[in-house]
């Protein structure tokens, strides 16, 4: 029987919990966000059906927030914590955030078969230097995740940043997560390493999944295994060292700044490089969504905080966002919606569903839906793991969308 970690705040208990009947063949984003919706104010995480199984281009992790109107957002990131998640044995974590008036941030720890709180010891830290100071206090960590400042400054588009084998931020999950994690007493999440041996996998298992990897190498034309993927061991080179550099033709760089080109740029492309790569990077250590805060420094120029154009102006005010009340763009930030950004949710697909289901990055997922080979091996790794046929993914995708969408998980049907 699968399990889960539920840790209630407010009790201050850690409980490990077998999984309800009717839950036990989800993962992903199907267990976060079923899981979410069954109580308003939860943030759940849990790793894809196939993280955990040798399959690095698999590790993603599901990040699902329940609102009060039954409306459950999801977003997921990559780095270690789902692969450290599986190898401790759980397929969720389920936090009920503290209620009533804001008191001290404390630190979860998760070990093998235990969960712990300790008081936060990173608060006021740029998320890198927050890691490394828990990489040293825990040298058993395998795994880290951590708010940041913007979610100790309750800022509605708080990320959370999960951690590479190095300990530093690679991936990040939106959707007020970190808002969420930090309103309801959290600052970070320490993974601990699995104390036991690792089980043996089946031959099958075992065959499927050198498969998979052999074809999706082979689709992606990689010559060897990757070290700069967001997991270890990813075939997939997605994050290039030149990740910040302009793209031909495109003054600004890489899009997360939005109005860039419009308001900030200098028309030179070296200074407009330099400017989108320390927006960035501000943004990795702040914790923060890219898209909003570019939204909210646009509406911050209208308001006179900064020069409209001035890039480096408006960058020397985002650094004071570290400080809680140092800034008025902080307050702006805080009345920051998502609804207004989004005035027509995108159309998901039960494809896209089905990868985060199983934890599949999305740029491996266009190599699963589109080749046989590297389809089959997947489905012959959730078969084996799972008992799993491709209609019964398809059937828990259209149960998640059910229960994201507000319309409650006991609608979707049995997976």
């Amino acid at each position: 029987m699968r399990s889960y970690l539920h840790v209630d705040m407010d009790a201050g208990l850690c409980r490990i919990l077998p999984l309800p009947p009717e839950l036990e063949s989800c993962g992903g984003r199907a267990l976060a966000s079923l899981l979410a919706a069954q109580k308003p104010g939860r943030l759940c995480l849990s790793p894809g059906l196939l993280t955990g199984c040798r399959c690095a281009s698999a590790g993603r992790c599901a990040v699902s927030c329940s609102q009060a109107g039954g409306r459950v957002l999801h977003s997921n990131a990559g780095g270690n914590a789902g692969p450290a998640l599986a190898a401790l044995g759980l397929a969720a974590l389920v936090i009920e955030p503290r209620r009533g008036a804001k008191k001290e941030l404390h630190d979860l720890v998760i070990g093998d078969g235990q969960a712990h709180t300790v008081p936060a010891a990173t608060q006021g830290l740029y998320i890198s230097s927050g890691m490394e100071k828990l990489a040293s206090a825990f040298p058993e960590a395998a795994a880290l995740i951590s708010s940041g400042p913007a979610g100790e400054c309750c800022l509605p588009m708080a990320s959370l940043a999960f951690s590479d084998h190095r300990f530093r931020p690679t991936s990040h999950a939106g959707s007020r997560s970190g808002v969420l994690l930090c309103g309801g007493g959290l600052h970070s999440i320490v993974i601990l390493k699995k104390a036991k041996g690792r089980e043996g996998e089946s031959r099958e298992l075992a065959e499927a999944s050198r498969n998979f990897m052999e074809a999706l190498r082979s689709v992606r034309g990689e010559g060897g295994v990757s070290s700069r993927g967001c997991t270890s061991g990813c075939v997939l080179d997605c994050h290039k060292s030149d990740a910040f550099q302009p793209k031909a033709g495109k003054k600004g760089g890489k899009a997360g700044w939005p109005g860039f080109r419009e308001h900030w740029s200098s028309g030179d492309e070296t200074a407009d490089a330099l400017h989108m790569k320390r927006f960035m990077l501000l943004c990795d250590e702040l914790g923060v969504d890219t898209v909003a805060l570019g939204h909210v420094m646009l509406e911050a120029a209208e308001h006179g905080l900064f020069p409209s154009g001035d890039a480096e102006a408006a960058l020397n005010e985002l650094e004071k966002l570290a400080v809680p009340g140092s800034s008025p763009l902080c307050d702006l930030a805080k009345t920051w919606s998502d609804a207004a950004e989004k005035p027509g949710a995108k159309e998901e697909s039960l494809q896209d569903v089905v990868m985060d289901c199983l934890g599949i990055c999305r740029f491996a997922a266009d190599a699963v839906v589109q080749k046989p080979a590297v389809r089959d091996a997947a489905m012959e790794m959730v078969r084996c793991l799972h008992g799993l046929s491709p209609d019964d993914l398809y059937r828990m995708a259209s149960r998640v969308l059910l229960a994201e969408s507000g319309q409650g998980w006991e609608k979707g049907g049995g997976a």
